[in-house]
């Protein structure tokens, strides 16, 4: 009954699969198997975000003839994401986790120029909106060596839109990694990612390490995706400072006559976001506030024919830099809740 317990509990809170992978993070005992956690590590199971970037200038270029260029001005960007992961198999070897993930992001254009151009009228008018289901397996070979594989299916752009046939939405990624985990200190890996962080569709190598030096401090990346040093204040504050290559590509309809023989336009974003966050526990060890501040540095954000590994944009546009800040609060699978559930 103890492990169906732990099992439900596990399933009512959910935790972080990629670098958090079992539900003990100090990894103390001898016979524990090798995965990304070290130390120090926090799992979250269930995430609510609330990021406002405040506002900027963005000037599209076109590349097809008839098509105008433009300029506008956003005066602010809201974005709302929500995740949860669920385990499904958690033994001593293999864990295999499943994840929902929700986001939109909401932009709003200052005056009323932007109605005479069809790209901000639809950005204004029609929420970028994402749903991605998720899948993600951890195993140990042996006592040092694992491999970490993460599988999604994202559904973005407005799926109310008859006129564009369901597949157009999806969107597939996956990430393997072959790692080695020399001590519950230090754990790394390599492998590659095929993804949609730089906008379009890429496939990449990634370098995953996760350290910790001390009771204080450590640092948790996967290069070249995101990378931040871990400050622990005590066992209910820290510090994050580093930063995030975070994109996407969304299926988008505009009314330009020009673009009628596309059958799937799609709108390619990618930043770099660099930030200092400050998380505290606020009840308990297992319910936890997040703040951040930082910049966002764009890469890309373009209009282009589908999701595919082509290069060629229809419209580009250079997006300036902006401030950006972040509320979050998450729940963490703690050694409170558990005993609280667990108590004989």
């Amino acid at each position: 009954m103890r492990k169906i317990a732990i099992i439900a509990i596990m399933g009512l809170m959910g935790f972080q699969a990629l670098g958090q992978v079992d539900v003990d993070t100090d990894k103390e005992e001898e016979d524990d198997w090798p995965s990304p956690n070290v130390t120090n590590m926090m799992p979250r199971g269930i995430v609510a975000r609330y990021t406002p970037v405040v506002g900027y200038d963005i000037d599209t270029k076109s590349n097809m003839s008839g098509l105008p260029d433009a300029k506008g001005e956003v005066s602010h960007l809201n974005k709302l994401r929500f995740k949860i992961k669920i385990p499904i198999v958690i033994r001593d070897r293999s864990n295999f986790i499943i994840g929902f993930d929700y986001a939109q992001s909401e932009y709003n254009f200052k005056g009323e120029g932007y109605k005479d151009y069809a790209l901000y009228r639809a950005l204004n008018d029609k929420d970028l909106k994402s749903r991605v289901v998720k899948a993600y397996y951890n195993h140990a070979f042996d006592k040092k060596h694992f491999i970490y594989v993460r599988a999604s299916a994202a559904f973005n752009g407005d799926l109310s839109n008859d006129d564009i046939p369901f597949y157009n939405f999806a969107n597939y990624s996956l990430a393997t990694i072959y790692g080695w985990q020399k001590n519950p200190d230090d754990a790394y890996g390599i492998g590659l990612y095929l993804s949609y962080n730089l906008g379009r569709r890429s496939i990449y190598p990634v370098f995953l390490w996760n350290k910790t030096w001390n009771e204080n401090w450590g640092f948790e990346s996967k290069i070249p995706a995101d990378f931040n040093i871990r400050y622990n204040v005590n066992e209910k504050q820290r510090f994050f400072f580093g930063y995030e290559v975070s994109g996407d590509s969304y299926n988008i309809a505009l009314d330009y006559e020009q673009l009628a023989k596309f059958n799937d336009l799609q709108l390619r974003r990618s930043d770099v976001l660099a930030s200092l966050s400050y998380e505290r526990a606020i009840i308990s060890d297992f319910i936890w506030l997040g703040l951040s501040a930082g910049y966002r540095f764009n890469l890309r954000f373009d209009i282009a024919e589908d999701n595919s590994f082509n290069r060629e944009e229809i419209l580009e546009n250079t997006v300036t830099p902006s401030p950006y800040f972040e509320a979050m609060i998450f729940f963490t699978p703690s050694e409170t809740i558990k005993s609280i559930f667990l108590d004989d």
